[in-house]
Parts: C-alpha cells; sequence; structure tokens
C-alpha cells in the first residue's frame, strides 16, 4: 500500500508501476541501496514435494519500475530477511527438512504452514551470495558460505566487501 509520509494514511494499494509482483510471496522486508537509488525486495516459494526452495529477487527504480531480477531454486532452506552489499543479495540459508506425514492437516487447513518443516540440525547454516543489477546471472556468478556449523539466521544486519572480504552483522 502507499502510504502518505507525513500523516502515514494510507493513500490506496501500489502497483510498482508494473505487474511484477502479482501473485509473488514476497518477504516482510525490502532494503534501499542509497547510491543506486534502487529498491531491493525478495519473494519465495517452497515446495514441500520437491523438497526446494525458489527465491526470487527483484530490484525496483524510484518510479516502481523493474529493472532486475534473479530467480534461484535450492534444497529446502528457510529464509525472511536478506540484505545487501553494491554487489550481492546476502541470505542465510536456514538449514529445514519437511515432515510430509503433516502435509494433509496443512492441505485441509488444520494446522499453519510452519508445522510441515523443522530445522535441520544436521546441516550447516550458510549464506548465499546472489549479484545484483547487471552482473552475468548464472550458476558460476553466485557464492555459497558454509559457517561451519548448524544455526539460525532471521534477521540480517548490514554487510558489506571490504579488501575483498564480506563483513557482516
Amino acid at each position: 500500500y502507499k502510504l502518505d509520509p507525513v500523516t502515514l494514511e494510507t493513500i490506496g494499494e501500489e502497483r510498482m508501476n508494473n505487474q511484477a509482483l502479482i501473485g509473488e510471496k514476497m518477504l516482510a522486508h525490502t532494503r534501499i541501496d542509497k547510491k543506486a537509488n534502487l529498491m531491493c525486495a525478495a519473494a519465495t516459494e517452497f515446495n514441500a514435494l520437491e523438497n526446494q526452495t525458489k527465491v526470487v529477487l527483484y530490484e525496483f527504480d524510484a518510479l516502481g519500475n523493474q529493472v532486475s531480477k534473479f530467480e534461484l531454486v535450492e534444497p529446502f532452506f528457510v529464509f525472511h530477511d536478506f540484505t545487501i552489499t553494491d554487489e550481492y543479495f546476502v541470505i542465510p540459508v536456514n538449514p529445514g527438512k519437511f515432515d510430509l506425514k503433516k502435509l494433509p492437516n496443512f492441505i485441509l487447513g488444520r494446522s499453519p504452514a510452519t508445522d510441515i518443516f523443522q530445522l535441520d540440525d544436521a546441516r550447516n547454516l550458510e549464506l548465499l551470495l546472489l549479484p545484483r543489477g547487471s552482473v552475468k546471472k548464472d550458476t558460476k556468478s553466485y557464492h555459497r558460505i558454509d559457517l561451519g556449523r548448524f544455526g539460525a539466521a532471521f534477521h540480517v544486519g548490514p554487510h558489506w566487501i571490504e579488501d575483498g572480504c564480506l563483513v557482516g552483522h
């Protein structure tokens, strides 16, 4: 929705100057790249039967025009938040696993979606660094960083690249 920046009154539905987001399951948070004057957003889909997570990353200009989109399908993981550097989207890969025995109750509306999966403590927490903007987007253009132990990160602080290293909070 559009909000009046002074009164915070709801003005109406915001379409971002396009139809790109219709039907997408957007994450709760967006990020603003003040240098490039872009809004970064993420959507996700989970496929319990295939044990997969689909990630869709967007960049929009100040008028709401989509200027980039990056899609990736990975083995199932959970994420709620992300951050950005000048070059990358940074996504925590919280390892998860589905419990398909609980799927019928979810389908019948007897349980929330969160009941059909749990974190998988047999896998390590990882970070995905996915390219932003005009960076060539292929399977070699992103990086996976294994953090060496199980963990879960649902909110992500600032990250940046310094002397070739990722610095994160």
